[in-house]
């Protein structure tokens, strides 16, 4: 993924010609990543572009919802006014006649959790809602690969791209060395993104294997990634 043969400016006018996601070169137009919904108006008017064919684009719209609607319930609102304005449009949302089946769905997956204090003291029960992390995956991996296409001017759609979620990496189940002094350098690496501060993301590659890379991917400070883009050869462990 690194320019190591030719300039850059050759290397950018060679990837432009490319969809980022599948690589192909016909009926191309371009991506805003992170996709616009995820933003309130006035949107940041330095969303990052990247050439996608149609097929790839209009094929993104519903996990693109899906992960709107994951993160306006967890910004809620108490934090930063972005987040507030999210979570006023995902409930305008639900009442349009066209989301009755996504409402329904959502009401389904409602449960009753546990909430306890630091010290294990059980303080109560309180609402929760399931969350299909698949589809929450499905944009993740397009927005990493358009970053890598950014970052490294790389469209191949060989590599993959592991997605975690940092809940997961704070816990007992990931007990490997190498990763956690990764993403220990990731916090020393010095913040990209959005000026709007909305959208933020580090990332390291290696010297070893110019295909591979990692990510810490952050949405509106309250949403969490870890990602690791990899040649098929490398095994990588799943969060369970």
């Amino acid at each position: 993924m690194k320019d190591t043969s030719a300039s850059r400016v050759d290397l950018l006018g060679n990837v432009k010609k490319r969809c980022t996601y599948c690589g192909t070169n016909t009926q191309l137009t371009m991506d805003h990543v992170p996709p616009k919904c995820l933003f309130p108006s006035p949107r940041p008017s330095d969303l990052i572009t990247v050439p996608s064919c149609c097929r790839c684009n209009s094929g993104f719209q519903l996990d693109d919802e899906y992960f709107f609607f994951v993160l306006s319930v967890l910004s809620n609102g108490r934090e930063t006014h972005a987040g507030q304005i999210l979570f006023q449009k995902t409930v305008r949302n639900f009442r349009r006649p066209e989301k009755v089946a996504f409402k329904k769905k959502v009401l389904r997956g409602l449960r009753k959790l546990p909430v306890t204090s630091d010290g294990g003291v059980y303080l109560g029960e309180t609402w929760a809602i399931r969350i299909e992390p698949l589809r929450l995956k499905a944009t993740m991996s397009r927005i990493v690969r358009a970053l890598v296409w950014k970052e490294c001017l790389s469209t191949s759609n060989r590599y993959v791209v592991d997605i975690f979620f940092a809940d997961w990496l704070k816990s007992a189940v990931w007990k490997d060395d190498t990763i956690r002094d990764i993403i220990q350098i990731l916090v020393d690496v010095p913040l990209k993104g959005l000026r709007c501060g909305q959208f933020r993301y580090r990332y390291v590659t290696t010297n070893e294997d110019e295909n591979t890379s990692f990510w810490w991917i952050t949405f509106h400070h309250k949403l969490h990634f870890f990602a690791i883009v990899h040649p098929p050869t490398l095994l990588i462990p799943h969060d369970p």
